[in-house]
């Protein structure tokens, strides 16, 4: 039997953290004090009890967060942190809107455009600089965050949101379902 001697390396809080392997859809998003992978789409399920992050799926909806805490997991993957998500919305450029600066109607699901989400990726121009899609409108992204009063804490807006931004938060009940409420996960 041969024993190999295992060496521990420690990292400094100011060295970037080493990526995992990335899982099938999902970006790279790099930080100063650290990276993480966060899926490309919404999650959904094509099939059901069978969850993915692909493009043109109905996004899952009507989850709690303790679920899409669950179906994160249950992927090897968790949910995301509002602060994770922000970061992917905003890009490398510190966009207020995924895809830029300024409002652009119709380039992603909101102000009413439709009265129900699209499918995952549909809009193709409302996708972060990064290569994330759907991080405005379409459905809020539940996170893994709770605010102060206990409220489970959501980004993004929905296809109803007036001017959805990357920084805009909503609040709902932990046990809150509904058709407007969707997520995607975090490595």
């Amino acid at each position: 039997c041969k024993t190999e001697e295992v060496k521990v390396v420690k990292v400094k809080e100011s060295e970037p953290i080493p990526l995992a392997t990335p899982a099938e859809n999902m970006i790279a998003v790099s930080t100063g004090r650290g990276a993480f992978y966060i899926d490309r789409y919404e999650v959904s399920e094509p099939i059901q009890s069978d969850y993915f992050s692909v493009p043109n799926q109905p996004p899952k909806t009507n989850v709690t967060q303790a679920e899409a805490k669950a179906i994160c997991e249950s992927l090897g993957k968790r949910l995301c942190t509002s602060r994770e998500w922000e970061l992917a919305c905003i890009g490398g450029h510190f966009l207020k809107y995924s895809y830029g600066h300024k409002l652009i109607p119709g380039f992603c699901n909101v102000s009413g455009i439709r009265q129900h989400p699209a499918y995952t990726g549909e809009y193709t121009n409302c996708k972060s600089d990064l290569g994330a899609y759907d991080l405005i409108g379409n459905v809020m992204e539940i996170t893994a965050d709770v605010s102060p009063a206990g409220l489970v804490i959501a980004k993004g807006g929905d296809y109803s949101t007036k001017d959805a931004t990357c920084f805009q938060e909503f609040f709902d009940q932990p046990t809150e379902k509904n058709a407007k409420l969707g997520f995607r996960c975090c490595k």
